[in-house]
């Protein structure tokens, strides 16, 4: 074909075209200004700013069907936010890459909350992007229009009262029942919130998560909301404002978000993609479609397309709003300020392809309830079949907030429409996971009646009743509700004799908004509840709640360490009451660190443990279960009794009271736990332990064996012999090692006396018809009274570490008083892996003879040789080692050896390879008959397997060994 044949053909089409409209010819439906536009030649150089609409396929009408059979506001949006985002994106970048190929300069946004595209191009290049494969809708990105309110009034802050906005909703008995937005969020597309006004100040989203998440302005880079025009902030407080004890908003209790996209103070005028974006990040503020507490429940509109934009029927935001409300938000729009018109509501007010959506409200004058002049009317302009508004809500002269800080009245269906997303946090507080077709069918299904019977296109189906509503939402599910933490007030512990604040963190794993009501009670003896109720607020959509004033409860002194108490917690929501009872668990005191056993005779009675402590009983100052020390019937007569060891007030291991007198935690943690009692092979009965200092805050560190063992033979049930075995099992040298036992009897109640018997080895203490004494059964360092003046005495770690590495005797105290008595060894040389045993008496008695006569049985029963001994009973003959006993043994033996002169003595176990597992005793020793205990442990701690085992005994003129079988 020659060039001229082709100019001639083009000129043919050319002619054609210009007797056919664009859009006839296109692939795409043009938005009518864009239609104009293409038919002026004037402008097809011209700039213009569109929205191309994508076919986003079958995916997200697939979300959004899913979405469906979820019965949760989370699952709901999770599936359908996460839907959308991948729903059209492989359809918008095919779109994307064809318009680079037309216009390779286009800066281009995308949009998932529809399929959709923005961008600026040449008005001549619509043609060419409406015919891209996939392209369905475009129309011109035009500017909105804010439905302006018909008046508005300055008026001054009010203080509290019940405005007839408010009461002709009946909201006041929805409040009267606690509900009252609550957890719950709103939205506002509008001219934006003036955050700093005190009526909303303090209920912005913004004030504890990103500012991001709670403020929208795509033309502004202010991170605080603002307000220029003043009639976003009056709508605003219409849902949720109040001041002080003044509230004229529906929920005052909800927090807010905001996107300004209307009339922003007129030089920032907003336009359609404004509204697409605000509408996808109302979405999903956080950008996270597994979290709901970032998401309104309702999203309130006060802005339309203009007629000359859009035509009346356009489904331009229909796609938009299916899938905003799919996801769990509710739109609620203005009707409109055009009234008494008939067909006279804006786009996409005017939308009624089902009789809930869109969702308009109509205005009232509340104090006649007739239907205001201006408010816009129905039918729909896209179908006259279908009624509008949906309902109606007062809307003349409504007092609320505006900017700068003051108050107007302001008239318009953008004042009654507010009320109604008001109403929709307080009936979503109720049930959080009602859907957007149950909230609003409620609200229809509430309304009253006003004008002609039945549904009409001047009050829709009438006026709501909010309290009438809450009968039309599904009852919602008990919530799953668990304890999952508790706070005791002071230093977190509840002891005997305390009364203490008590908080207790609650579980909704779903989440909640809702305010509940909690009442402790419990049946426990010696527990009273001094205040039995709480609130518990789950603040929009949280999972745990504190409450926030606590429950306050007295333990009786009587009460014992580490028993648990149970309470029971019944648990009211205003509209649900007694919907569960939970069950709660308060320990008292301090659980004990390990085990206790009470060793027993005829006579006397005293729990041991295997942590370093004594007594546990009754009026002590750690009453945990023990028996503490009873003599012959009596009640318990032991305050504390308890260890310390120490080489200096920073390196020191107690088990006895802090510096407030309070029931110290030991420092010792057992490695070996108390051994069931054994029979000895003197016919008394023992309880052995092994424990550490590791739990110190700065351990020694040393590793102690206890034994303990008590006779229930006559002449020998007064006293119980305790041995210590202070081992070095770290690799350095340990000097200057003090041991002491303290000990705080109470025997009289108008006071005690102590003394030393005159042998200057009996440290005792007297009253009331019973004496309490410590025999030192080895060489002593101290003995000493110590006063509890002005009470009970607390001791600092400096103080135990003075009285232990005391020497001397201070014991005599004649005048009756509150005393302690304190018996310390020491100071202790301990080479790696050595030891060195300390043993004492406690003795009781009737009275100083029975008392002396039972510490010198206990002498003997140690065999240690003091004066009394050797006037009465000969020396060894002989250098002897006698057979262990038990042998065999598990978990622990006797090793008793007899020397006949003063001499350094070592006493050590081998295994059958001649290795050396652990040395006994290592010392210079007078002579004297002598018992050591060994554990099964070696040098470093840990047991040994069973097997043979040698001991040898080694002096400086002799040597001998011995068998001992361990069998575990």
């Amino acid at each position: 074909m020659s060039v001229y044949s082709k100019i001639i053909s083009l000129f043919i089409f050319g002619i054609i075209l210009a007797a056919i409209p664009f859009s006839a010819v296109l692939g795409a439906t043009l938005s009518p200004s864009l239609d104009d536009m293409l038919e002026n030649s004037a402008v097809m150089d011209s700039m213009v700013s569109i929205i191309v609409f994508v076919d986003g396929g079958a995916d997200g009408r697939a979300a959004k069907a899913a979405a469906i059979g979820e019965t949760t506001l989370r699952g709901r949006h999770e599936t359908v936010v996460t839907g959308l985002k991948s729903a059209g994106y492989r359809a918008l970048q095919n779109v994307k890459s064809e318009i680079h190929r037309i216009f390779p300069n286009a800066d281009i946004q995308e949009y998932w909350i529809a399929p959709a595209l923005v961008l600026e191009i040449p008005v001549s290049l619509i043609p060419a992007i409406a015919n891209i494969n996939g392209v369905e809708t475009i129309i011109e990105n035009a500017e909105v229009e804010l439905i302006e309110p018909v008046e508005s009034i300055p008026a001054p802050a009010k203080t509290a009262q019940i405005y007839n906005h408010i009461t002709s909703l009946n909201i006041p008995a929805l409040w009267n029942i606690g509900i009252t937005g609550r957890g719950r969020l709103v939205c506002s597309f509008d001219t934006g919130v003036e955050g700093s006004h005190p009526a909303l100040s303090s209920k912005w989203r913004g004030n504890t998560v990103a500012n991001s998440t709670a403020w929208f302005a795509p033309t502004s880079i202010d991170s605080i909301p603002f307000d220029k025009t003043g009639h976003g902030t009056h709508t605003m407080g219409l849902m949720v404002g109040s001041a002080g004890a003044d509230s004229f908003g529906v929920a005052p209790a909800a927090e807010w978000i905001t996107a300004a996209v209307i009339d922003q103070g007129q030089v920032l005028s907003k336009t359609i993609s404004d509204i697409l974006a605000a509408f996808q990040w109302a979405a999903d503020p956080d950008g996270n479609p597994a979290t709901v507490s970032d998401m309104p429940d309702v999203i309130l509109n006060s802005w339309g397309i203009p007629t000359t934009v859009l035509p009346a029927c356009d489904a331009t935001f229909n796609q938009v709003m299916d899938n905003v409300e799919a996801a769990g938000i509710v739109t609620i729009f203005a009707a409109g300020n055009e009234g008494p018109t008939p067909k006279s509501l804006r786009l996409p007010a005017n939308r009624a392809s089902s009789p809930l959506n869109a969702f308009a409200v109509g205005a009232i004058d509340q104090t006649t309830n007739v239907v205001a002049t201006f408010s816009s009317r129905g039918p729909s302009s896209c179908d006259t079949t279908q009624i509008k508004p949906e309902v109606v809500a007062p809307g003349v002269n409504l007092y609320s907030c505006t900017k700068d800080g003051t108050y107007t009245l302001k008239t318009g269906t953008s004042m009654a429409a507010p009320l109604i997303a008001g109403m929709v946090a307080l009936l979503r507080q109720y049930n959080p996971d009602a859907t957007v077709a149950e909230i609003k069918n409620a609200i229809i299904q509430s309304a009253r009646d006003l004008g002609t019977p039945g549904e009409d296109n001047n009050y829709g189906y009438g006026l709501p009743d909010a309290f009438k509503a809450l009968s039309f939402i599904p009852a919602p599910p008990v919530p799953d509700v668990y304890v999952s933490g508790k706070i005791i007030g002071g230093d977190g512990i509840a002891m005997p004799g305390e009364t203490f604040d008590l908080f207790v963190r609650l579980e909704i794993p779903g989440g909640s908004t809702d305010t509940m009501t909690a009442f402790i009670s419990t049946d426990a003896p010696g527990v009273h509840i001094l205040d039995n109720e709480a609130l518990f607020f789950f603040s929009n959509k949280s999972i745990y709640s504190v409450n926030i004033s606590p429950f306050v409860i007295k333990f009786d002194s009587s009460l014992i360490h580490g028993s648990e108490v149970n309470f029971s917690l019944y648990m009211q929501l205003p509209y649900q009451p007694d919907f569960d009872t939970l069950a709660l668990g308060l320990t008292v005191g301090h659980e004990p660190k390990g085990n206790m056993f009470t060793h027993m005779t005829s006579s006397l009675e005293l729990t041991v443990s295997d942590f370093g402590q004594f007594g546990f009983g009754p009026n002590s100052i750690y009453p945990a279960g023990g028996v503490g020390l009873k003599f012959r019937g009596s009640e318990n007569l032991l305050y504390e009794a308890g260890i310390i060891v120490g080489r200096n007030s920073l390196l020191l291991s107690s088990s006895v009271r802090d510096s407030s007198c309070h029931a110290y935690v030991s420092d010792f943690g057992a490695q070996e736990q108390l051994a069931t009692v054994y029979p000895d092979f003197d016919g008394g009965y023992n309880s052995t332990a092994r424990f550490t200092d590791n739990e110190s805050s700065i351990p020694i560190p040393v590793t102690l064996s206890q034994s303990v063992s008590s006779y229930d033979a006559a002449g020998d049930d007064g006293f119980l012999i305790v041995k210590y075995n202070i081992i070095n099992n770290s690799n350095e040298n340990l000097n200057g090692i003090y041991f002491g036992f303290l000990c705080d009897v109470d025997l009289s109640e108008a006071g005690d006396m102590t003394a030393i018997t005159d042998d200057n080895s009996l440290i005792y203490q007297s009253g009331d018809n019973v004496l309490a004494g410590i025999q030192p059964l080895t060489g002593f360092n101290g003995l000493r009274t110590i006063a509890n003046t002005g009470g009970k005495k607390g001791l600092t770690e400096a103080e135990k570490y003075n009285y232990i590495s005391y020497k001397g005797i201070d014991a005599d105290r004649d005048i009756p008083g509150d005393y302690m008595t304190l018996v310390s060894f020491g100071p202790f040389n301990l080479a790696p892996g050595a030891s060195r045993e300390i043993a004492f008496a406690l003795v009781m008695g009737e009275s100083l003879g029975e008392l002396q006569a039972y510490a010198f049985r206990a002498k003997e029963k140690y065999n240690i040789m003091t004066d009394i001994i050797i006037q009465n009973r000969i020396l060894p003959r002989d250098f002897t080692l006698h057979q262990n006993y038990p042998n065999p043994f598990n978990p622990v033996t006797g090793i008793r050896f007899d020397i006949d002169r003063a001499t350094q003595v070592e006493l050590s176990v081998f295994n059958t390879l001649g290795q050396k597992v652990i040395t006994l005793f290592d010392d210079h020793a007078a002579a004297g008959s002598y018992e050591v205990v060994w554990d099964g442990t070696n040098r470093t701690g840990q047991e040994v397997a069973s097997g043979l085992y040698f001991y040898k005994l080694t002096t400086a003129e002799s040597s001998e060994t011995r068998k001992m079988l361990l069998v575990k």
